[in-house]
């Protein structure tokens, strides 16, 4: 996150082509809205990853922090499923365009 508060202008690059390019206020504000998280299991991680697009997941606490892409019209199923919404960054921003996750 150091990136977004140092520079005014970027671009995210995917297989050598220029994907996005603006400031990373502008460019995470078109995820608002569709970023949740939750803490899970190595287990539910695979079934998450089969209905949700999965952007990140690492180690916290003995289990994982998982962060997904979901609209915001499924809000009430994602809330019921133990999800909470997010403020997109940047690594949000770069595993969706770039389909790395």
């Amino acid at each position: 996150e150091d990136i977004a508060g140092l520079c005014q202008q970027m671009a995210i690059m995917s297989q050598g082509e220029i994907a996005l390019q603006g400031s990373p206020q502008e460019l995470t504000s078109s995820l608002a809205g569709k970023i949740w998280a939750r803490q899970t299991t190595i287990e539910d991680l695979l079934s998450l990853r089969q209905r949700y697009k999965v952007l990140s997941w690492r180690p916290d606490s003995g289990k994982l922090a998982v962060r997904i892409l979901a609209e915001s019209n499924g809000s009430a199923a994602l809330h019921s499923e133990g999800f909470t919404s997010c403020q997109p960054d940047l690594e949000d921003l770069y595993a969706y365009h770039t389909n790395e996750s």
